[in-house]
């Protein structure tokens, strides 16, 4: 065997090896993303259920071609912290399903425009 055979084999070995690393991170990467989407799907509704804090019903919201969902149009609605309980207002919304406060004369008005966040989350 001449030297350039050797290292050529010694070439074609770490590529193999390059690529089977490459492959093991590939599988791996996957196989978590598989494994937080099952544990997802079985446990987070539970964790929810069972962490006390308020959440918004799935009515508030409808489907909306362009964006996904956007919430329901003309909706005045509150949340209850437990069944009977008192309820705190959550948001009103207008005809296009847009969030908004009661105008207050004399005062200026602000828009928001943003995510989860600026919508009080």
């Amino acid at each position: 065997m001449s030297k350039s055979d050797t290292s050529r084999s010694t070439s074609k070995s770490r590529i193999r090896q390059s690529a089977y690393a490459v492959w093991t991170v590939i599988l791996a990467g996957n196989g978590l993303v598989v494994c937080v989407a099952v544990y997802a799907s079985l446990f987070s509704p539970l964790l929810i259920e069972d962490s006390g804090r308020m959440t918004v019903q799935n009515a508030y919201f409808v489907k909306d071609p362009v964006l996904g969902w956007r919430m329901m149009p003309n909706l005045s609605g509150s949340l209850q912290e437990s069944e009977g309980g008192p309820s705190t207002p959550y948001c009103t919304t207008d005809d296009g399903g847009f969030r908004v406060s009661p105008r207050k004369p004399g005062r200026d008005t602000v828009v928001l425009l943003g995510d989860s966040f600026v919508q009080g989350y």
